[in-house]
C-alpha cells in the first residue's frame, strides 16, 4: 500500500496483533490513571494500578479502543511495524485524517481475508457461516 508516497507492506491483525493491541489498551488506561492520581495515597494508587492491570478487557472493551483515534493509529501500526523504519512514533508522519479511513480499511479488509482467520472457520468442530 502507497502511503506519503512511499510503499508499505501490510501485516494482517492476528491473535498475537491483538494480545499486543490488549496490552496498549492495558498501559493507555495506566497512564491515564497516573497522571490524575496525584494526591491519592500511596497504597490507593498501588492497589487501583493492580486493579487497572488485572481488569479482563472484553470484546467490546477492544472494539471501543479501536475506534478511537489512538487505538486506531495502534492497529495501523501493528500492521506496518515490520516495515523498516516503522515506529509506533512515526505514524503521526505516515497517518493523516485524510488517509486514515483508507488505511485502516485496507488492514481491515486484509485482517478479514487472513488465512489463519480462515482455518479457524475450517477447523472441526467449528461452524463457518
Amino acid at each position: 500500500m502507497e502511503i506519503q508516497g512511499k510503499d508499505y507492506t501490510l501485516k494482517e491483525l492476528t491473535v498475537d496483533g491483538l494480545a499486543d493491541f490488549e496490552n496498549f489498551v492495558r498501559s493507555q488506561r495506566l497512564k491515564i490513571f497516573m497522571a490524575a492520581a496525584g494526591d491519592m495515597e500511596p497504597e490507593e494508587v498501588s492497589a487501583a494500578r493492580m486493579d487497572i492491570l488485572r481488569a479482563t478487557l472484553r470484546g467490546a472493551d477492544l472494539d471501543s479502543e479501536m475506534n478511537t483515534i489512538n487505538g486506531g493509529r495502534y492497529i495501523i501500526y501493528l500492521a506496518l511495524r515490520d516495515n523498516p523504519g516503522v515506529t509506533l512514533a512515526s505514524m503521526s508522519e505516515l497517518i493523516t485524517m485524510e488517509n486514515l479511513g483508507a488505511i485502516l480499511d485496507a488492514v481491515n479488509e486484509l485482517s478479514a481475508e487472513s488465512p489463519n482467520e480462515k482455518a479457524v472457520e475450517e477447523s472441526p468442530g467449528s461452524e463457518s457461516s
